[in-house]
């Protein structure tokens, strides 16, 4: 999958210490993909960084093949 980093996304991976390998392996192979109705994908994936869980999200707009990082969460061990 093709896909390039808004500006947006690159600033908020920078801020959490995502990296693009991060990012390329949660599109590549995504625990779930969740559409949202108008057009845009969800790819969502559990990792594992610095021993913590973490829900990772990436906002996919296809239209751009864009990729925008939505969130980023702390999961519970």
């Amino acid at each position: 999958m093709e896909f390039e980093l808004s500006r947006h996304a690159v600033e908020q991976m920078h801020l959490r210490g995502i990296s693009v390998e991060s990012v390329n392996e949660v599109l590549m192979s995504p625990d779930k993909i969740i559409s949202d109705g108008i057009g845009q994908v969800i790819y969502q994936a559990v990792v594992v960084q610095n021993g913590k869980n973490i829900l990772s999200e990436f906002l996919l707009t296809p239209k751009r093949r864009r990729t925008w990082l939505k969130r980023y969460i702390e999961l519970l061990n």
